[in-house]
């Protein structure tokens, strides 16, 4: 995951909001009224979402087989959902491949979630399945990012220390000596304990960006993630990646490849390469830093998946690279770039982008939330499981309809306010988009099947299929005609 101190800060001024999907291809759909949110985390390994909203709360929705929702259940959420005991007082957020961590207004950092290998670190007090969070052993304040793995956490301090905690099979947690030494509990970085800028955790290694402006990176080195030039040998320390000695602002790792954004805003990138996810327009992996192309310069931060990447450009546009088999590019498409292409809708007006292994969203600076790509466990929030080539906006917190005066013939008359048409009504029948095809609302997110509007998910004729959080046909359809 991507995460630069400053970027934070000013993240944390932005204001999105959540709408309803209109159409699986349709650009980008936003829902004008109150705003919700005011950052979105990332993750190159999870398959869920969270964000912070504008008042300092954390919602979450995706696959929860862990708890990394944090409502206080296991169920997968199509729709966000509250973190039980963040509801204020949080300023960012990250997600792995089964928790997830935030750091508070007090600069402190609590996780939920997946615990087998101590990666919420609180020294397993909660056990291996914590489904609200819990504070990490001596991280009650002092932090000013923190960054999720696929089984490991890290967390930046505002003294430019990093320390970590978790799963250390490829000795992802820096601490030296051999690998396997688990830790519940952070741990300094070894020959990081001061003068780190930024931050980032993949699934098996870890990245930092000193003050001189180099790489160093550690961890599982398979196919050249580490970027030393090497191949095959993992490092429990810290190492230079080649050729990165200054001129960098921001890191990003992905499963097993790391780009860099320069202080030119160019992207270099390195490791995996077998869908592209590059960017040099091949698909041979490479063991030190590359140019992508293209891109050479107006880059102002980066976002790393399993197999592909994104970049935001000055201009706030949003383009993409690599695997695209779930639509994670957000072009239009399922295949495969080794180029970038542009996301489709969001030409500009994008401040950041964030998601995970397979999926991707992006804020915008007018305060929306879009997401695309796979869709399987409800990660784009939608209300649906269904894959999205395009973007689309998550379900939220439903705004409030304005009303706006109607100019009168003279200046005598009283103007009659006027309801403008209801962006959540689509076909203006008086019932929200979202009772019609989405999840109720009272319920979290869940089916209701007593609910006579909740026609999403049904009993086929005669019962013979259950309500089961998925459309099958023909029965869900014959349901709603049956209505």
């Amino acid at each position: 995951m991507i995460r630069r101190t400053a970027a934070l800060m000013g993240l944390a001024l932005a204001a999105i909001m959540v709408g309803t999907f209109i159409g699986p291809e349709g650009g980008p759909t936003e829902v004008s009224g109150a705003a919700v949110v005011a950052t979105v985390g990332a993750g190159s390994s999870s398959d869920h979402t969270c964000a912070v909203t504008a008042t300092g709360g954390v919602k979450c929705w995706g696959r929860n087989h862990f708890g990394q929702l944090g409502d206080g259940t296991t169920f997968d959420r199509l729709a966000p959902v509250d973190v039980k005991g963040l509801e204020t007082g949080v300023v960012s957020v990250s997600t792995g491949n089964g928790h997830s961590c935030a750091v508070t207004a007090a600069s402190g950092v609590k996780c939920w979630g997946r615990n087998n290998y101590g990666q919420l670190g609180d020294g397993l007090a909660c056990g291996y399945t914590c489904t609200t969070a819990v504070g990490v052993v001596g991280l009650s304040d002092g932090v000013a990012s923190v960054s999720t793995g696929y089984v490991h956490s890290c967390a930046l301090t505002t003294e430019g220390v990093v320390k970590c905690w978790g799963n250390n099979f490829h000795g992802q947690l820096g601490v030296g000596g051999a690998v396997g030494n688990h830790q519940t509990a952070p741990m300094d970085v070894f020959n990081l304990s001061s003068g780190v800028t930024a931050m980032a955790a993949g699934d098996w290694h870890t990245c930092a960006v000193t003050a001189t402006g180099g790489v160093r990176c550690w961890g599982e080195n398979l196919v050249g993630q580490l970027g030393d030039g090497g191949c095959c040998i993992d490092r429990t320390a810290p190492v230079n990646v080649s050729g990165l000695s200054s001129g960098i602002v921001e890191v990003a790792t992905g499963a097993v490849h790391t780009c860099a954004v320069t202080t030119a805003g160019g992207v270099k990138c390195w490791g995996r390469n077998t869908y592209g996810q590059l960017g040099d327009g091949t698909t041979t992996n490479h063991f030190t830093p590359g140019n992508v192309v293209g891109l050479n310069a107006g880059v102002v931060s980066v976002l790393m998946g399993n197999g592909h990447s994104c970049a935001v450009t000055a201009t706030g546009g949003v383009t993409c690279w690599g695997r695209n088999n779930y639509g994670q590019l957000g072009d239009g498409t399922t295949t495969n770039q080794p180029l970038p292409v542009d996301v489709k809708g969001l030409a500009s007006d994008v401040a950041a982008v964030g998601g995970g292994s397979t999926h991707t969203c992006a804020l915008t600076a007018a305060g929306y939330v879009n997401c695309w790509g796979r869709n399987s466990d409800g990660q784009l929030g939608d209300g649906t499981s269904m894959n999205r080539t395009a973007p689309v906006s998550p379900l939220g917190l439903k705004p409030t309809p304005t009303l706006t005066p109607t100019p009168t013939a003279t200046a005598t008359a009283t103007a009659t306010p006027t309801a403008t048409p209801d962006p959540t009504d689509t076909d203006g029948d008086g019932c929200s988009d979202e009772r019609e095809n989405g999840p109720d609302e009272k319920l979290g997110g869940q089916r209701d099947f007593l609910n006579e509007w909740d026609f999403y998910d049904v009993l086929g004729p005669g019962g013979v299929l259950p309500t089961d959080g998925f459309i099958d046909l023909p029965n869900d359809i014959l349901g709603v005609i049956q209505h």
